[in-house]
């Protein structure tokens, strides 16, 4: 009887710890990785601020690129916006544009710049203020013409061929309400386009 008793009592204490065993393993384990445990609600604020710091670094990074490709595109002469230093002249608008600068050295006496557009077979006179074109069909010595820089008109173009183009000019008297044409012979010469006649046709 004694026996039982006891067997009785060792039965109900062994139960009793192997519930606290398990009670025990209920609990939060501190070894348990960070991944598990609740996140930090300032942690989530920071990593939230870092990656909009990181986008808006790389949109002004983008823009900065944008800028200094267009800026690019702006100066760079192949182009046709931009520098028109860039933009090659045709032959027809150089002679346009020195016809014009000849008429000017003529009406101020610029002698300089004159003697060196003249070509090989062309002399200028300083003290007549006249040119002698002799490398032509008719040689001839021909007066400057010193009309007014507002009464020129450009008329026309001819071009004869690789080395040789004609340009037309008028001198206009508004007043009368009469004219009359210039023409000059350019020749090319030792890479540059040379006056060789200045012609007046009346």
């Amino acid at each position: 009887m004694v026996c039982l008793f006891l067997f009785f009592i060792f039965t109900v204490v062994a139960c009793s710890s192997s519930s606290d065993g398990n009670e025990s393993n209920d609990e939060v384990n501190p070894d348990t990785p960070d991944s598990e445990k609740a996140k930090d609600p300032d942690e989530d604020e920071k990593s939230d601020s870092e990656d909009k710091k990181t986008t808006l670094e790389k949109n002004a990074n983008k823009n900065e690129t944008e800028e200094e490709s267009d800026s690019e595109r702006d100066t760079d002469p192949k182009t046709d916006e931009g520098s028109s230093e860039g933009v090659e002249m045709s032959v027809e608008e150089h002679l346009k544009e020195l016809g014009f600068s000849i008429f000017n050295a003529q009406h101020e006496e610029n002698y300089e710049f004159l003697e060196s557009i003249l070509s090989e077979g062309s002399t200028l006179n300083k003290k007549k203020n006249s040119f002698t074109f002799d490398d032509v069909t008719y040689p001839h010595e021909q007066e400057f013409i010193q009309a007014d820089p507002n009464d020129l008109e450009f008329r026309y173009t001819n071009e004869g061929d690789d080395e040789s183009w004609i340009v037309g000019f008028a001198v206009v008297d508004y007043e009368t309400e009469s004219s009359f044409t210039i023409d000059f012979q350019f020749v090319h010469e030792d890479g540059d386009w040379k006056m060789n006649d200045m012609d007046i046709n009346k």
